[in-house]
Parts: structure tokens; sequence; C-alpha cells
């Protein structure tokens, strides 16, 4: 191992790591906003919950763009203004839910 690059084993055990938090997050996510757009009593809650589910579809999109396209730099920027993006509608949603 070189100074500051990690050996393959380690570079896939990081990769698959990322996949299973990001399947575990994205269920998690998707299960709440669904929760919210079936439940008549939270209509006020509708709109962030699209936007929940649409940031989440977006981060979705770039991170498999980045795995089909060998991970270029400026989809990893992407995918890191994607996560930024995607707490943003996240605390969003849980605001609006707090306020009832």
């Amino acid at each position: 191992m070189k100074a500051g690059l990690l050996d393959n084993p380690a570079r896939v055990a990081i990769h698959l790591t990322h996949r299973l938090g990001a399947l575990l997050a994205a269920a998690a996510l998707a299960l709440a906003a669904l929760f919210v757009l079936r439940r008549r009593g939270l209509s006020g809650a509708r709109l962030r919950a699209w936007a929940l589910l649409g940031a989440l579809g977006l981060q979705l999109l770039i991170g498999i763009s980045m795995v089909l396209k060998a991970l270029p730099l400026w989809l990893a920027t992407a995918h890191t203004a994607g996560a930024a993006l995607l707490l943003l509608a996240t605390l969003a949603l849980l605001r609006s839910l707090s306020t009832r």
C-alpha cells in the first residue's frame, strides 16, 4: 500500500458498505415519504414528501451513473451535492411534521 492509497480489497469493502448503507437509508426515506403521502391528515407535508422522493431519485440516479462511468470527479461532486439536497429535503419534511 502506498501513502494515501488503499488496496483493492479495502476499496471494495468501502464501496460495498456504502451501497448497503445507501440501500437502507433509501428504503427508510422512501417509506417515510410514502407514509406521509398516504395519510390524509398530513396534507401540508405532501409537497415536502414529494421533494424528498425527488431528491432520493436524483441521488440514486447519480450514484448509479458514477458506477457505470467509473467514478468521474464531476459526478462524485454531484453525488455529494445530492446528499446535501437529500438532507435538506429530509429536514424540511421533518420540520413540517413537527409543527403539527
